[in-house]
């Protein structure tokens, strides 16, 4: 279960994520679709940036684990579904 919390003018993902922080001084901190699914998977951006992209041109799970694996540093499928499923859950 995922709860929004806005504390002044940061909101919060509980228990893990922070989207968006901002200060007194208005400098905004912004995380990415990349970075928030890479903190909630456990994987580095880089390859995570590479399945959301190989996931936008409609590729399946299993092409991406059997033929992309240089793209995606050789991740499981269950790992590559998981970050389908955040995906689906953060648009």
């Amino acid at each position: 279960m995922t709860f929004v919390i806005q504390v002044s003018r940061s909101v919060v993902i509980w228990p893990r994520t922070v989207l968006c922080i901002m200060s007194s001084c208005e400098n905004e901190f912004s995380w990415t679709v990349v970075n928030v699914i890479s903190e909630r998977v456990q994987c580095d951006g880089r390859s995570v940036g590479n399945v959301i992209r190989l996931l936008d041109d409609d590729n399946t799970i299993p092409f991406i684990v059997r033929y992309r694996k240089e793209q995606t540093n050789f991740m499981e499928p269950d790992k590559v579904r998981e970050i389908k499923d955040e995906l689906g859950k953060l648009r």
